[in-house]
């Protein structure tokens, strides 16, 4: 609320991953992976540290979160890239 999102978009854009948007309503409907080739640099680890209140307030972005995570963790990618 205090930061309109871009707390959630720099982590996004550290990790390589870019929302997918739902073009009726212009929500966020989940994310993808954002390819090294067109990233051209390596993705970035970030640590989260997410309040009480975040938490119970916005469920569905820890689940975005967690997906964006998860996602580049899971990546079948060169480590050293």
């Amino acid at each position: 609320m205090r930061t309109h999102g871009d707390d959630i978009a720099e982590i996004f854009s550290l990790l390589g991953i870019r929302p997918k948007w739902q073009k009726e309503n212009h929500r966020v409907t989940g994310v993808e992976l954002i390819p090294l080739s067109e990233l051209g640099r390596p993705r970035i680890d970030v640590t989260i540290r997410i309040s009480g209140f975040f938490r119970d307030a916005f469920p569905h972005l820890i689940t975005l979160l967690d997906d964006a995570v998860n996602m580049a963790l899971d990546a079948d990618e060169p480590v050293e890239q």
